[in-house]
C-alpha cells in the first residue's frame, strides 16, 4: 500500500483538488461534492445541451448515412441554428456551474480564517482565537471587511 501521503496516516483530504471539466480547472473535491449534492439536475443539462449541441452541428455529416437523403439548405440552416442555441445553452449553465464552484469553493477555503472572539471586557480582557469552522454551529459571520492590507494577514481583529 502506498502510506507516503501524510506522514505514514492514512488520513483522506477531501479538500485536495480535483480537475473538473466543465470549468476546466481544478476546484477543491468538497466544493464539488458540496455542487453536486445540492444542483443533481444541472450537471445532466449541461451534458444534454453539450449533446445536442454536437449532434445538431454534425447533422451535415450524419444526415446522409443515417436518413439516406443529402441535406437540405433548409434543414442545414435549421440545424445550425439549433446547434448554436443549444451551444449558448451549454455555456450559460457551465457558466452559472463555474461560478457557484467558484463561490463555494471561497467558502470553504474561508473556514480556515481565524478570528478573535469578541468578550465582554469586564469579564476579560483576554479574546479567544477559533477558526470560522469551529464557529458555523455557534456564530455565524456575515462579512469581514477591510482594506488589502488590513486582510492580507490570517488574524482578523473584530
Amino acid at each position: 500500500s502506498n502510506n507516503n501521503n501524510n506522514g505514514g496516516n492514512n488520513a483522506f483530504d477531501i479538500s485536495k483538488p480535483t480537475f473538473d471539466l466543465f470549468s476546466f480547472r481544478l476546484i477543491r473535491s468538497d466544493a464539488l461534492l458540496r455542487y453536486n449534492n445540492l444542483n443533481q439536475s444541472e450537471p445532466l443539462r449541461i451534458n444534454l445541451f453539450i449533446l445536442a449541441t454536437i449532434t445538431l452541428l454534425g447533422y451535415p455529416l450524419w444526415c446522409e448515412s443515417v436518413t439516406g437523403d443529402v441535406a437540405t439548405t433548409t434543414s442545414l440552416i435549421g440545424s445550425t441554428v439549433s446547434g448554436v442555441g443549444s451551444a449558448a445553452l451549454f455555456w450559460r449553465e457551465r457558466t452559472r456551474r463555474s461560478n457557484q464552484l467558484n463561490r463555494m469553493e471561497k467558502e470553504l477555503n474561508a473556514e480556515r480564517l481565524e478570528v478573535r472572539i469578541p468578550v465582554n471586557t469586564a469579564i476579560s480582557s483576554a479574546r479567544p482565537m477559533a477558526r470560522l469552522k469551529d464557529l458555523r454551529s455557534k456564530r455565524r459571520i456575515l462579512a469581514i471587511r477591510g482594506s488589502k492590507e488590513q486582510l492580507s494577514g490570517s488574524v482578523f481583529n473584530t
